[in-house]
């Protein structure tokens, strides 16, 4: 996966964005990965 993102960006520019893009894509995963286990731990929503 973190090749992929190294491949995206080809610009300078780019290179700024695609990394918080990235950033962003990672915590965002995190977060849902911890709702998640809580929702099977305490059955939120359930």
């Amino acid at each position: 996966m973190t090749s992929a993102w190294v491949a995206e960006p080809m610009t300078a520019e780019d290179g700024r964005e695609g990394r918080t893009l990235a950033t962003l894509a990672f915590a965002l995963g995190v977060w849902a990965t911890i709702l998640g286990v809580l929702n099977i731990l305490y059955g939120i929503g359930g």
